[in-house]
């Protein structure tokens, strides 16, 4: 049993700490069936342009709560056009092929999912980090909704690591020890500080503004 895990919701185009923590784990589960939050950033991204601009996807309003996957997207707003002109207008005509073929296929049955994992795993190759990458949706791992140290703990071991890579907030906030120490799961706390001098950005900021592969998350 050995290996780093990292259990982490989707996010659209995240900032840097997100890939810091990628890239010292070995298994990466995207909790894409993760309930979905309006205030969250699972569905939006700050980048440093016209004082700061949101780029936000939206979504459908329900009168229910919906998981990550349930939540569609609102294709009537044109919001593609303008999250497209804003890359490009921002990083450069390189920036907008590179992500352009993600927003093609969308349409009125596409939910959140559909457009923030493929644009994250794509952002993680391209920052060349070495981790394998599972969506929890296509896992046959129970999760009790409200106890999600069990469930992370649960993912830890059926990929046999021995180490469970959290932020200081969850482990503040939520996280149970005792789920882990039942698995002889370590818990590790991510302690990362930016070496990029503009500190800890969307990673767009770095990808279109440095070398390639980027080593400012190492």
């Amino acid at each position: 049993m050995t290996g780093t895990a990292t259990v982490w919701q989707p996010l659209y185009f995240p900032k840097l700490h997100y890939l810091a923590r990628l890239a010292k784990s070995d298994v990466f589960v995207i909790f894409d069936d993760a309930e979905f939050s309006r205030s969250s950033r699972q569905h939006r991204t700050q980048i440093d342009f016209q004082n700061k601009t949101w780029l936000t996807i939206p979504i459908k309003r329900s009168t229910a709560t919906v998981s990550l996957d349930n939540a569609r997207i609102d294709m009537s707003q044109d919001w593609v056009a303008q999250h497209l002109g804003t890359l490009q207008a921002k990083y450069g005509e390189d920036a907008r092929t590179m992500f352009e073929e993600y927003y093609t296929d969308l349409n009125e049955a596409s939910t959140i999912i559909d457009i923030t994992v493929p644009t994250l795993k794509r952002v993680i190759q391209e920052f060349d980090i070495d981790v394998d990458t599972y969506n929890s949706s296509e896992l046959d791992i129970p999760y009790d909704k409200g106890n999600p140290s069990v469930y992370n703990a649960r993912l830890a071991n059926h990929f046999d690591c021995d180490v469970y890579y959290c932020g200081q907030n969850a482990y503040e906030g939520y996280l149970d020890p005792d789920p882990f120490k039942k698995r002889d799961i370590h818990i590790r706390i991510q302690d990362w500080t930016p070496t990029w001098a503009d500190g800890n950005v969307c990673a767009l900021d770095v990808l279109f503004n440095s070398v390639n592969p980027p080593d400012y998350i190492r």
